[in-house]
């Protein structure tokens, strides 16, 4: 049961992560045609406004994602109906004063400070009200995971976010080729994801009923008990949005706007193996929550080994593959809009192999609320790559943002790694949790040959 509900999870996750990717593949030479390089980078600057809100929920739902499955786990389905409804309200209420902040900043900013690229700020200012409310309704969106997964289903909520993606990608493909603007093409993707998490919610409701999207069971005494692993975690949205994110916009500050699309494709295709290495780790952490709220440190370990051999199956040859052919594939893509230098190369492939292996990690330690040591690395580690890119990028170009990332994802691993060893479990746990898995692959052959005899 518990293979079969971790294949059901891969396969799903891999469709929620594949969408979105192929998605952005075909968007990248879409609007660079439709716009030019300077419009389509001042796209990617107000589209970072999603991931800075995504911080709004201060990380109040992964601290509660991991309370609601040790109270469903206990059978106390008042409790955790309580802690659902706590977690609306005091999300709900964060988004709204960090968005109202936003917002008022934006429209205090004088026009000459806003950019342009072609576009009048008017239409920036409507652009970035649209793109505020769509990362309010993808945060919603994403919260729904505090229903679904606890109830046992999180390759159905890892489908409906396949469907959403979908349906938004689609729909924006449509647009840019009909020609839209940076405003209709914001209010596109507003218009599709508010629709999408009407009817995930739909859904969610119905296989756990007790996830009513209501305030009724709102309680301080839950908030306030949250709010210790929750403030750790807010580090961890923050620093991801920081590094990632704030990277494009130094490189903007530092060497205009036309620098950020060289950074932002390259980083795309790096992030691919990430994607693919998550896809294993998202559908597994329900399943180390588990274990670990039970006391099972056997399978715990056996779960986390499977995560660090995944990132390395999938990670080395990726990087290999990225500096010698990374070049070649970003020019294809971008029709010789965009090639990269060997210098950004050689860093991004640093970068992808880090990156495999401490966020699938980074995962089990905050599903785990054992998320202190992660968030204050990552919070330095990033305010680090940040800085490094935006004083380097004069020199350097779009490579400064590829040497930032590649300083985080590499103290990470590393950080993390240590971490582990030194708090979780023993070298001897993991290694032979490895072990059992290495027999395990390599016996795997031999049952799909004997599979393949018994077929008619």
């Amino acid at each position: 049961m518990l293979k079969r509900r971790i294949l059901a999870g891969v396969v799903a996750a891999s469709a929620a992560q594949l969408v979105p990717i192929v998605v952005q593949l075909l968007l990248v030479p879409v609007l660079i045609g439709h716009w030019g390089v300077a419009k389509y980078g001042l796209w990617l600057l107000l589209f970072t406004i999603p991931s800075y809100l995504a911080i709004s929920d201060a990380g109040v739902g992964k601290a509660a994602l991991s309370d609601l499955m040790v109270r469903i786990a206990k059978g106390d389905i008042a409790g955790t109906q309580r802690t659902f409804h706590s977690v609306i309200a005091t999300v709900a209420g964060l988004v709204l004063v960090i968005a109202g902040v936003l917002l008022i900043g934006l429209f205090l900013v004088p026009d000459s400070a806003l950019p342009s690229a072609g576009v009048t700020a008017a239409e920036v200012r409507l652009a970035v009200l649209l793109v505020t409310a769509y990362g309010a309704a993808a945060l919603a969106h994403a919260l729904l995971a505090c229903g679904f997964q606890p109830a046992g289903h999180f390759a159905t909520q890892a489908w409906s976010w396949a469907a959403a993606s979908l349906f938004e990608g689609v729909a924006a493909l449509s647009a840019a080729i009909s020609g839209v603007d940076i405003v209709g093409l914001a209010l596109t993707y507003l218009l599709c994801r508010s629709i999408s998490f009407a009817g995930s919610a739909w859904i969610m409701q119905r296989l756990a009923p007790w996830a009513t999207l209501t305030l009724a069971g709102a309680n301080i005494a839950d908030v306030r008990r949250l709010l210790a692993p929750a403030t750790a975690n807010l580090a961890v949205p923050l620093g991801n949005a920081v590094i990632l994110q704030g990277t494009a916009l130094a490189l903007g500050l530092g060497a205009g706007p036309a620098a950020v699309p060289a950074f932002s494709v390259a980083r795309t295709l790096a992030r691919l193996s990430t994607q693919a290495t998550w896809t294993v780790g998202r559908a597994v952490t329900p399943e180390f929550a588990l274990a670990q709220a039970q006391g099972n440190s056997a399978l715990g370990a056996r779960l986390f080994g499977l995560i660090v051999v995944w990132g390395l199956v999938v990670g080395i040859p990726y990087s290999a593959a990225f500096f010698l052919l990374g070049d070649k594939v970003i020019g294809w893509w971008t029709h010789g809009t965009v090639v990269p230098g060997g210098l950004m190369l050689a860093l991004m492939a640093v970068s992808i192999l880090g990156s495999n292996l401490w966020n699938p990690v980074g995962d089990l330690l905050v599903v785990t609320n054992r998320q202190k040591v992660l968030s204050l690395s990552l919070l330095i580690l990033s305010a680090l790559g940040v800085a490094t890119s935006y004083l380097l990028s004069p020199l350097i170009g779009s490579a400064a943002g590829a040497l930032g990332l590649a300083l985080v994802d590499a103290g990470m691993a590393m950080t993390l790694g240590l971490f582990v060893l030194h708090s979780i479990f023993t070298p001897r746990q993991l290694g032979g949790a490895i072990e059992s898995l290495w027999r395990e692959s390599q016996a795997m052959p031999r049952r799909l040959a004997q599979f393949g005899r018994r077929a008619p």
